[in-house]
């Protein structure tokens, strides 16, 4: 976690005997002090107060769950993509500058500071993940999934009529939908992709009703029992019920990509 070897010159105004208790910090807190290091630590409140916060930081780091390995490279490509072009253009305008000199006096809070920035900014991304970054708000969110019959009326046809009632019927033939077009089928209910956790919820929906169910339904993906599959954002996920939540998985990595209560 931290670097032990300070030099003892004295750099950036840090004087030997703070280098030195700085190093029995860092030694303490990764599990490698000597026996003096651990003494001057142990008679100094101060210095017990350091250790105390960097393990905590220590503990919290270990807490936050990693990136899947897909979904971290899609973070990453836009990134990456904007340093090899900012990069390309910008190749040869400044010269090198020689490395910076550490500041023995300060490296310590560097190291504090780091760390804690470290900790919001992983668990601000896995909660982005966890969570879902979809709007909630679209205005077609969960529209296609709303089913209505209309049966219009058909007029009273005459009996003795058999003009009237032939004239009765072809009206009545335009007036009613086709409802077998409109009614999505059960291959519809597969292909149809999710945006948010509206969506995911309906989806979980439609695949539970005996008509709707996809053709991959009740098949064994990411070492669980699945609904069916469809697409989140263009990307092939699994659904399945787990628990009390609708969780929708990426299909090459098994992560989650969204959750939502089960409907």
């Amino acid at each position: 976690m931290t670097d032990h070897h300070f030099s003892s010159t004295g750099a950036g105004g840090a004087s030997d005997d703070e280098i030195r208790r700085a190093e029995a910090v860092s030694a303490v807190v990764d599990g490698v002090a000597t026996d003096a290091e651990q003494a001057l630590v142990t008679s100094d409140a101060g210095l017990q107060a350091q250790v105390e916060f960097l393990t905590r930081v220590q503990s919290s780091l270990r807490e936050v769950p990693p990136l899947d390995d897909g979904l971290r490279e899609r973070l990453l490509a836009p990134a990456l993509s904007a340093f090899d072009s900012h990069s390309s253009t910008a190749a040869g305008t400044f010269a090198p500058l020689p490395p910076p000199s550490r500041r023995h006096g300060s490296g310590r809070w560097l190291m504090v500071a780091a760390a804690v920035v470290a900790v919001v900014a992983t668990a601000g991304i896995t909660l982005s993940v966890v969570t879902g970054t979809g709007d909630s708000d679209s205005p077609n969110a969960g529209d296609s999934e709303n089913f209505q019959d209309e049966s219009p009326t058909l007029g009273e046809t005459d009996d003795s009529d058999d003009d009237a009632a032939a004239s009765a019927d072809e009206t009545s033939a335009e007036q009613v939908p086709d409802v077998a077009a409109s009614a999505p089928s059960a291959s519809s209910a597969a292909v149809d992709g999710i945006t948010d956790k509206s969506s995911l919820s309906n989806w979980v929906l439609q695949a539970t009703d005996g008509n709707l169910r996809p053709a991959d339904a009740d098949t064994r993906r990411c070492d669980r029992q699945i609904l069916g599959s469809t697409t989140y954002r263009g990307d092939d996920v699994y659904i399945s019920v787990e628990g009390s939540m609708a969780v929708a998985r990426d299909a090459d990595t098994c992560g989650i990509v969204l959750e939502t209560d089960a409907p």
